[in-house]
């Protein structure tokens, strides 16, 4: 003979949500034009992408795309310079901020 299971109204909020929060998260996705149950998936953590860690994975030649453009050492030289030329620029358009800057701060408290 079975027993009737008395729930307080309380835990049967809690049985409900447990089934509807993941509807709604998943209804809310699709909605906005995602994939709800992968997203639910990834969140959960309950599926990983073919175990592998894309962290530890090293780039093989394989792995770059042929229309990358392969850099000669001139040209890694001149972008090294260019680079250094930019980064001076810069700096001396941070020095002549401040004087302006020093500047405006004279004449406001004239």
């Amino acid at each position: 003979m079975a027993r009737k299971i008395k729930l307080t109204v309380f835990s049967r909020f809690l049985i409900v949500m447990l089934f509807l929060g993941p509807l709604a998260y998943m209804g809310a996705s699709y909605y906005n034009g995602e994939d709800g149950l992968a997203n639910l998936k990834n969140l959960l953590g309950i599926e990983t992408t073919s175990g592998t860690n894309p962290d530890n994975q090293t780039t093989t030649e394989e792995d770059i795309p042929a229309d990358t453009p392969v850099r000669t050492d001139a040209e890694l030289l001149r972008l090294e310079q260019e680079n250094l030329a930019l980064k001076k620029q810069l700096l001396s358009k941070d020095e002549e901020i401040l004087q302006l800057k020093k500047e405006i701060a004279e004449l406001k408290s004239r």
